[in-house]
């Protein structure tokens, strides 16, 4: 079958949306049934519940003859008007009015059918609008765009077939996974970008671009689905003024009817984005009412742990202005796509909530952008001027963005210029009180063999991880079950299952197995909170195993004083031989920076930076600040 083929119901005849409508065969007319738009609601009402499907008395018809959810596997033959024969089979998708199966021709190529019940056409505004989701989606060839086939129709149905694209969307794959990374993110967003390029390039608006409405087919392709809502433009400054769209993803000016055009479907994009990286859509609230008092201000919370390109780039898309927002080939040259690395494909189980085995080659791509690499200088710096970040990934480093690789010298630099900031400002006065531990990021256990195997740590949050002498970096979860490690000669990037390792790495495993064994039978927890209430980080903070890749040794000094850790996350930790002392920076929360310090007697004590600058420290932590901010100078000197 020639799947570029359209037919027309209506041989020799233009498609016109009136036309098509008028000459619609009406199977039976039924009592008018008014159902409430977003437009219709005065009082608040859920939101989830705005979002749920419901199965009208005017759409049973399909489900009694298609069959549904649950229900017992049907086979229906359906003939089009060529005498084609086709089997519909299981139920993919329900909305208000319509559903969409799976569908076989007779050559058994798959492929799937929109069935909308002729009952449900009874006023002519529902017939155009059939009509204009044929006549807008016919136009559209692209890679990124859901392929329609051709449609027809029989006494009671209309039917719309389309390419099959299984049954994988964006809105399951967060169901699965919570977050996903941001070079993830950021390889769906290209595809939904050149889509909307392609549609907006044929003076068409989406209207109604979601989680659910972005389907991934097998070979991980993203296609921009259902043009319902979709409409047509007569010219550059043409303007809709209906409501129409999901809450959630309703930009201001739809809302206020102020007219809307291209750009209602940039500040779609931009909800996309933010509910991939936090879980929820920006403007989610528990009423329809409060939703749109927050779009239409504007106000929303950023992801804590995003970084700094990616809130560009959403902030970029929610301008409440719909003038002030990018278009679509804007925001392909933000620096969220041109400065992180995007993998080429991912791995079809990548919904999961581990990926089996997830490699890329991701070192030549960022060595070929040179100076396009993350700056890590303006990461730190730019993010908060006086404070010192670490964990990218702020409470949760299985949230850290396995693309954000930072150049070495400049990560350095950054982290000693924020240092020496705090320096400047200490004031001779009282110091600040010590906090609760608040689950700071900090290395208890380390072992060191790198004059024959490597460097081995355990984190606070009981992540394993060693830098080999042979240039490989690894890293294994809490329960010993997931593994992510990097080459740096084969520069290549491995995430999996632990069973599930190739049999080229199994020596590294090994490896790992040995410091693993060795510092939980030998060694102890560096430190413990002043109170005695319970350990630091006993219980563990990961729950998802990704990013651990991105978890390892990025340099470390060692002098007759002390030792300096300085990890790819950005955390910073200096142990002192002499007394055991040990003085960390890390993160908690969006912009929560915690210093903290090991004392003599393993009791803990926690700062704010922010206080620090205002309060200064006491004169046994200050010496062994200054003696860290030397130990970075002389690890800078090595690369310059």
């Amino acid at each position: 079958m020639d799947i570029h083929r359209t037919s027309d119901v209506f041989p020799n005849k233009v498609l016109q949306p009136t036309q098509f409508a008028s000459d619609l065969n009406i199977y039976t007319k039924t009592k008018s049934h008014k159902w409430k738009t977003v437009a219709d609601v005065k009082e608040p009402i859920n939101v989830k519940e705005s979002h749920r499907s419901f199965t009208s008395k005017l759409t049973c018809d399909v489900l009694e003859t298609f069959g549904d959810y649950g229900s017992k596997q049907k086979s229906v033959k359906v003939t089009d008007e060529d005498k084609n024969a086709y089997t519909v089979s299981q139920i993919l998708g329900k909305g208000g009015f319509a559903k969409v199966y799976r569908l076989h021709d007779r050559d058994d190529d798959l492929m799937a059918i929109k069935i909308i019940a002729k009952r449900t056409l009874t006023k002519p505004e529902k017939r155009d609008k059939v009509a204009r989701e044929i006549d807008i989606h016919r136009r559209l060839q692209h890679r990124n765009v859901v392929e329609f086939i051709k449609h027809f129709q029989d006494e009671k149905f209309v039917y719309l077939v389309m390419e099959f694209c299984g049954t994988m969307t964006l809105s399951s794959i967060l169901k699965t996974r919570q977050t996903i990374t941001e070079c993830e993110v950021r390889y769906y967003l290209q595809q939904i970008l050149a889509g909307c390029k392609h549609i907006h390039s044929h003076g068409i608006v989406h209207r109604d671009l979601k989680l659910s409405n972005l389907l991934i087919n097998d070979h991980m392709v993203l296609k921009i689905a259902d043009f319902g809502l979709s409409t047509i433009l007569k010219g550059h400054y043409d303007k809709k003024e209906s409501i129409c769209g999901t809450p959630n993803y309703i930009s201001p000016e739809v809302i206020q009817k102020s007219g809307h055009s291209y750009p209602a479907d940039v500040w779609a994009v931009g909800c996309i984005v933010h509910a991939l990286m936090s879980g929820r859509p920006p403007f989610e609230t528990q009423t329809l009412k409060d939703t749109y008092k927050m779009i239409s201000k504007g106000k929303y919370t950023e992801p804590s742990h995003a970084s700094v390109n990616a809130r560009h780039f959403v902030k970029s898309c929610l301008q409440v202005q719909p003038t002030h927002r990018p278009d679509m080939a804007e925001l392909e040259k933000s620096g969220f796509l041109t400065d992180g690395f995007i993998p080429p494909s991912l791995p079809s189980q990548r919904n999961q909530l581990y990926p089996t085995v997830c490699r890329w080659a991701w070192k030549e791509q960022l060595d070929e952008r040179g100076n396009k690499i993350i700056s890590a200088v303006e990461y730190f710096i730019e993010t908060i001027e006086d404070q010192v970040i670490c964990a990218e990934g702020g409470k949760d480093p299985s949230l850290v963005d396995q693309s954000v690789v930072f150049e070495n010298k400049q990560l350095l630099v950054a982290i000693q210029t924020c240092f020496q900031k705090i320096k400047d400002k200490f004031p001779k006065s009282n110091p600040p009180q010590s906090h609760k531990t608040k689950n700071c990021l900090w290395i208890t256990k380390w072992v060191d063999y790198s004059h024959k195997y490597g460097f081995g740590f355990q984190l606070s949050n009981k992540i394993y991880g060693a830098s080999l002498t042979d240039g490989c970096s690894i890293a294994v979860s809490t329960d010993k079950g997931h593994v992510g490690l990097q080459h740096s000669t084969h520069k290549e990037l491995v995430e999996c299952r632990t069973s599930d390792l190739p049999d080229a790495y199994q020596r590294i495993l090994k490896m790992m197995n040995y410091f693993v064994k060795y510092m939980d039978e030998a060694l102890i927890i560096g430190g413990q909170i002043a109170d005695n209430t319970k350990e630091v980080s006993r219980k563990p903070l990961v729950t998802e195993k990704n990013g651990l890749s991105s978890i390892y040794i990025l340099h470390w000094l060692r002098t007759k004083e002390c030792i300096v850790i300085c990890l790819s996350t950005g955390t910073v930790q200096a142990n002192f031989f002499n007394d055991h002392t040990k003085l960390v920076v890390s993160r908690v929360g969006a912009e929560d920076y915690k210093l903290m310090y090991i004392n003599t007697k393993r009791s803990i004590s926690v700062f704010d930076l922010s206080e620090i600058a205002q309060s200064g420290l006491t004169e046994e932590i200050k010496v062994r600040f200054h003696y860290l901010m030397l130990q970075l100078s002389i690890i800078l000197d090595r690369y310059t």
